[in-house]
This record gives structure tokens, C-alpha cells and sequence, in this order.
């Protein structure tokens, strides 16, 4: 979801992190079940490797906040619990250029939300529609639980509570700064959002669907 975007707004080329985590992950699933364990048995190693294309392209980390590579270490095992049907955390990352840092950094944060409301809708959206499917319930019904939670994007954005920064860095270009933020936000919260929207929007229909798609202790 969040493997860390480095759509460059600039010409030099570099490697998409995003790519190279997917390829990590996929190799440690080949013979077994990815665990916990498995993941920080690797991820270091890994979290160095794109730390270093990150410092080849000229990103440094913003003053007070950890090390590139420590950054990484920690974007791997969330990108890991990112993973699945319900996952733990959802991502979402912003990337912008303006002529000072905190311009570039105000809007790197907007659009990691807002890309994080876009995954939430279409993460959790899909869990409940899937759930739906599971249990019964019309066509019409289905497709209106799905058409509601996309024309929600919006109030789902807006709910959005408190959200991690997993990884920021910034680097110069020709007089400008560009800024990359990750953030992350807790998969439980993230799918009682969408319920709040959807009962906002259809009181009815949620009251009769709510058993079955809220989180059983």
C-alpha cells in the first residue's frame, strides 16, 4: 500500500522502494508463512540497502527524526502488517516540492492523507463488501454499501484521528525542497471510520448489517 512512493518529480532516475519491498516480502513467502520473526531476521539488512539508493538521490532525514536506515527498519514491518484482509495499520504517503520546507512538508502531509483515506476506502471497502457477499445479502444492498463508502472519501479523510509518521526525509533541488512523508494509522480505527460514514449516510441499512461487519472481540 505504502511501499514508500518515490514517483520522482525530478529527471534523475532511481530505484521505487516499492518495488524492491514487494520483492522482499515475496521471496519470504515462497516456502512459508511470513512471520514476525522472518521479517526481523531481514529487515535491517534490507532497510540499509534503500537507505542507501535514498542518500545516492540526495534525501537526508529532517533534523530530530532518526536515521534513514532506522526509518526504513521501521517502514518494513509496517509495510509487513499492512498486509491481508484486516491489517494492523494502514499507509499513506505525500510527496511535494515548494520553495521552502515547510510549504513542501505542509503538503506532503495533506496528500499522505488524503492517500490515506483513498486506501482506507479501498482496503476496508472491500473487507465489507467481501463480508457482505459472505452473508446473504442482495445485490442492491451490496452495491449500495459500496457505492456509499466511495462517495465518502471525503468524510472518511476528515475522521482520520491521529496518524504516525514513519518516515520523512527532504532534499534540495535547485532552490527548492522537496519533501516525502509515510504515515500510518491503526486498521481498527480505519474500518470504524467507514462504519461511521456508512451509518451517517444509511442508518437503516446499517443497523440491519452492523452484526456482521464490526469487529468481534
Amino acid at each position: 500500500i505504502c511501499g514508500l512512493l518515490l514517483s520522482s518529480q525530478t529527471a534523475d532516475a532511481q530505484v521505487n522502494p516499492q518495488i524492491d519491498q514487494e520483492t522482499f516480502f515475496k521471496e519470504h513467502k515462497k516456502n512459508a508463512k511470513l512471520t514476525r520473526k522472518s521479517v526481523e531476521a531481514n529487515r535491517w539488512k534490507e532497510a540499509k540497502k534503500l537507505a542507501k539508493q535514498y542518500k545516492k538521490d540526495g534525501w537526508k532525514p529532517v533534523p530530530g527524526s532518526p536515521s534513514l536506515e532506522m526509518q526504513q527498519n521501521d517502514m518494513l514491518l509496517h509495510r509487513y502488517y499492512s498486509q491481508g484482509n484486516s491489517p494492523r495499520y494502514i499507509l499513506g504517503v505525500g510527496q511535494a516540492i515548494a520553495t521552502t520546507s515547510g510549504v513542501a512538508r505542509k503538503h506532503s502531509l495533506a496528500r499522505a492523507r488524503a492517500e490515506l483515506a483513498s486506501n482506507i476506502s479501498t482496503m476496508i471497502g472491500s473487507q465489507i463488501k467481501e463480508s457482505m457477499s459472505n452473508i446473504e445479502y442482495s445485490r442492491e444492498e451490496q452495491e449500495t454499501v459500496g457505492k456509499l463508502v466511495d462517495a465518502n472519501m471525503t468524510k472518511i479523510e476528515q475522521s482520520i484521528g491521529r496518524t504516525d509518521i514513519i518516515f520523512e526525509a527532504y532534499r534540495e533541488i535547485n532552490g527548492s525542497t522537496e519533501v516525502i512523508i509515510c504515515i500510518s494509522y491503526d486498521g481498527k480505527k480505519a474500518k470504524q471510520d467507514v462504519l461511521n460514514a456508512l451509518e451517517e449516510e444509511n442508518k437503516e441499512l446499517f443497523d440491519r448489517i452492523k452484526h456482521k461487519l464490526e469487529d468481534k472481540e
